[in-house]
This record gives structure tokens, C-alpha cells and sequence, in this order.
């Protein structure tokens, strides 16, 4: 993941890929990711082989800021934007992806994705205390 994911080795800011981000933990197809220069933001594009890759990117307080789930050609498919008070998570919405461009598209999440959503980060929170 170069500059905002790119991947032809250099990004078009300049950032060799591989550098914007780090990985903290793996766990099933779910990768914890920070990024490394300023605020939280999703990769838009995966190497990855795993055509189920989900990054979890975590924000300067250790908090996960947003999941995203990505299409079979490796692009951004659906970002999940992860709310908190007081370190408390409180509400989550979605945006889908096309290409380079965030919907604005809010529905409910339903039952099964609020429940997945909330494994992710049980388990982040599980395993970084």
C-alpha cells in the first residue's frame, strides 16, 4: 500500500509502496493497519491475494476508525466509519466505493454487520490491553 494504496511501486505522491501504513496485528482476513503519516485513512486499493482482505484502520488513539472491505479487483468497496465518545463506540454508518469515489449513500447497518463489526473490534480491543 503506497500512497493511498497504490500499487505501482512508487505512489503519485512520491511514497514507495509499503510505507504509508503499518500493520499491527492479523487475525483471520481482518488486517489492523495505522497510517503513518497523519490522520486515519483507508487504503484504496489492496495487493493482497486474499480475496476477502479486510483492513481495520486504527486512529492515533488506539481506537478502530474505520473497517473496509474491498472487491475482487483489490479496490475499496465498502468503508465502515467506526464513532466514538469517550472511547466508547456509538454509532457506525457506511459509505460504498466506486473507483476513487466515496458514496454518501447511510443506510442502517443490519444485525449481521453490526455484529461483525463489533467482533472486529472486540478483538482488536482483546488483544491490544
Amino acid at each position: 500500500m503506497g500512497g493511498r494504496g497504490s500499487s505501482s511501486g512508487v505512489s503519485l505522491a512520491g511514497k514507495p509502496y509499503g510505507s504509508e501504513y503499518k500493520t499491527l496485528l492479523r487475525v483471520g482476513n481482518v488486517k489492523f493497519l495505522m497510517h503513518n503519516h497523519g490522520p486515519a485513512a483507508i487504503p484504496l486499493e489492496t495487493m493482497s491475494a486474499s480475496k476477502n482482505r479486510v483492513y481495520a484502520t486504527v486512529n492515533s488513539r488506539g481506537n478502530i476508525k474505520y473497517v473496509t472491505t474491498y472487491s475482487e479487483d483489490g479496490l475499496a468497496k465498502i468503508q465502515y466509519d467506526l464513532v466514538y465518545s469517550n472511547n466508547k463506540l456509538i454509532s457506525i454508518h457506511y459509505h460504498n466505493w466506486t473507483g476513487e469515489s466515496r458514496g454518501v449513500e447511510h443506510r442502517q447497518l443490519s444485525a449481521k454487520e453490526y455484529r461483525w463489526i463489533e467482533g472486529i473490534v472486540n478483538e482488536w480491543q482483546r488483544r491490544n490491553i
